[in-house]
């Protein structure tokens, strides 16, 4: 359910690791910010917004394009979806250097 009243963004987000920062758009003095990450993929909120500031400033990255605009979310729900795809979906591409044909690495 989309809330009419506030859109969400990735503020910081490393999808490969399923972590997210979320925040809504637009400036205001109450910019809640929320923490997605695994195993539950559950938007948790973190005190303040420079958590993710300093994410962005070590390696996490910073802008989400949809058709050449930033990529916005009805709620937070809905972000922490698409993070938790984004991620199990990054999983399928880790084969390391095996040659193609190959079986999987056993467990």
């Amino acid at each position: 359910m989309r809330d009419a009243l506030r859109l969400w963004h990735l503020e910081a987000f490393d999808l490969r690791a399923g972590l997210a920062f979320v925040t809504t758009v637009g400036e205001g003095a109450e910019r809640p910010c929320l923490f997605i990450s695994p195993p539950g993929f559950t938007p948790e909120p973190v005190d303040n917004l420079a958590l993710a500031w300093g994410a962005a400033r070590a390696r996490f990255d910073t802008l989400l394009l949809a058709d050449g605009e930033e990529a916005l979310f009805g709620s937070p729900r809905e972000a922490a979806a698409f993070v938790r795809r984004a991620y199990v979906a990054s999983a399928a591409g880790d084969g390391g250097d095996a040659p193609a044909g190959l079986p999987p690495p056993r467990p």
